[in-house]
């Protein structure tokens, strides 16, 4: 599904270059439940960018689906993301003033092609992560735990084949970060290929590889061996647990 060659990436600023990857060899099969480590600065979210055609790599190839993206001109590129990439992020990126259902329709309304059965999609990705009773709510009258679940609807409604998540339980309390992993587990079962950024060990021990980034470059690269399971951890809260 991916495959990463060299990829290298730096930023201008002024007279100021600052390299922040430093040849990234990685491939991710289909199905793969990935997470990136690694401390503050270590090229994290930049490498979650490029594989998500956010950014572009400096040099290096790479390979998504069968297709080397580097000569894709921006609207090739976007077309892409929408059809392949389903993302979500640290900070929700919800319109406050929409609904649930509304935020899960967005990707359409950016789309060149607005499905017949929109709604309906909408309404059975917000299913997928048991938000059916939250229609029209709207971020305000949610948690955060619901407003991410709301965020990962959105990323599953034009149902892609690989899921970017950026720090999602980064500003959740236990019991919320439990059920967004949990969710995300179970899309993994069903197939789903989940590449993910956490500075938590505990939800990279949930996922089923780990890799690690420091300074640029891959530190290590191992299956996970004693994998946790967001439900089991969930079921074992007290009814109060945050």
């Amino acid at each position: 599904m991916i495959h990463l060659d060299d990829i290298t990436k730096t930023y201008h600023t002024g007279k100021v270059d600052t390299e922040v990857l430093l040849g990234v060899d990685l491939e991710v099969a289909a199905g793969e439940f990935l997470a990136i480590m690694g401390p503050s600065g270590s090229g994290k979210s930049t490498l979650l960018h490029i594989l998500g055609l956010l950014d572009r790599a400096s040099g290096g190839r790479y390979t998504l689906a069968g297709q080397e993206v580097s000569g894709l001109s921006d609207a090739e590129l976007a077309n892409l993301r929408n059809t392949l990439l389903g993302f979500v992020f640290q900070a929700f990126h919800l319109l406050p003033f929409a609904t649930a259902l509304a935020n899960v329709l967005l990707p359409f309304t950016y789309a060149s092609d607005y499905p017949d059965d929109a709604q309906e999609m909408a309404r059975r990705a917000l299913a997928q992560v048991g938000l059916e009773h939250r229609l029209h709510h709207r971020p305000g009258e949610m948690s955060g735990g619901e407003c991410q679940r709301v965020a990962l609807a959105r990323a599953l409604v034009s149902e892609p084949e690989v899921i970017l998540a950026d720090e999602p339980t980064g500003n959740l309390d236990l019991r919320s970060s439990l059920e967004v992993m949990s969710i995300l587990q179970r899309l993994n079962e069903e197939g789903k290929t989940i590449v993910l950024v956490t500075h938590d060990a505990q939800i990279g021990n949930m996922c089923r590889r780990l890799l690690k980034l420091n300074y640029g470059r891959i530190d290590s690269d191992e299956p996970v061996e004693h994998r946790e399971l967001a439900a089991e951890l969930l079921a074992g809260l007290p009814e109060d647990g945050r």
